[in-house]
């Protein structure tokens, strides 16, 4: 049986901006050889010591795929060049990922051992489990483990981000990209071609501002070309193939 919806909803948000769609994104002024990653202790503030069961995100230490330049016996870099992106099923990558999975399985399993929910390699080196108190504990003495986090909802700050960070002012970032009087021509309007990576707990598939088509039903975006993610369906929302 698969893992429920809500419950991997819960997980994605915990880790969002670590998974697989920033490493896909090109290493240019927004991708990941430009923006360094977010030390541990700022993506994983202290929290007490593990005392319960339940859904624990772990970080172990190394590094992801997008940061990874080398250093492992047998295992060629996998960082990106700036201006180029990672090709997930390239012979290096799938290589690694598979060495930093066996660390993560090697961690999990010296701590007694959890439900293994997810494994993030991309741009985040852990795991999200379902862990006994005794595990959870362990695992957050154990060597090589960064943090031991545990699962939970957090509520939003703001519901008009735009507006927040300045991106619809005049001069803000928004009217630098092209948009909205720029789309549809030559320039590109702010937000073409970009993957969305962020899984919002609440977020609606089906809501028009997420479809493929306009407002007469025609389709106007296709499959993007080197996107190698994967849709998780809803109600009305049907997953194409990839």
């Amino acid at each position: 049986m698969g893992i429920p919806l809500r419950t991997r909803r819960r997980i994605a948000a915990a880790a969002t901006g670590m998974l697989l769609l920033a490493g896909l994104a090109p290493a240019a002024a927004a991708g990941p050889s430009s923006v360094p990653l977010a030390p541990a202790d700022d993506l994983f503030p202290a929290v007490e010591a593990p005392t319960k069961a339940g859904t624990y995100i772990v970080q172990i230490a190394g590094d992801p795929v997008v940061a990874y330049d080398g250093g492992v016996k047998g295992l060629k870099a996998t960082k990106p060049a700036k201006g180029e992106k990672i090709n997930p099923r390239g012979r290096d990558v799938v290589r690694y990922v598979a060495h930093l999975q066996g660390k993560q399985d090697a961690a999990l399993k010296a701590a007694g051992g959890g439900k293994k929910l997810y494994s993030y390699t991309y741009t985040f080196n852990g795991f999200a489990a379902e862990l006994s108190a005794a595990a959870a504990a362990k695992l957050a003495d154990a060597e090589g483990v960064v943090a031991v986090t545990p699962d939970e909802i957090r509520q939003l700050d703001t519901s008009s981000t735009p507006d927040f960070l300045g991106l619809t002012d005049a001069d803000g970032l928004w009217a630098d990209l092209g948009w909205p009087a720029k789309a549809g021509k030559k320039t590109d309007g702010a937000g073409e071609d970009v993957i969305i990576g962020i899984v919002d707990s609440g977020i609606w598939p089906e809501h028009p501002s997420l479809s493929d088509r306009d407002a007469r039903g025609k389709l106007v975006y296709q499959q993007i070309p080197g996107w190698h993610g994967k849709c998780t369906p809803g109600e009305d929302f049907k997953r194409l193939a990839v």
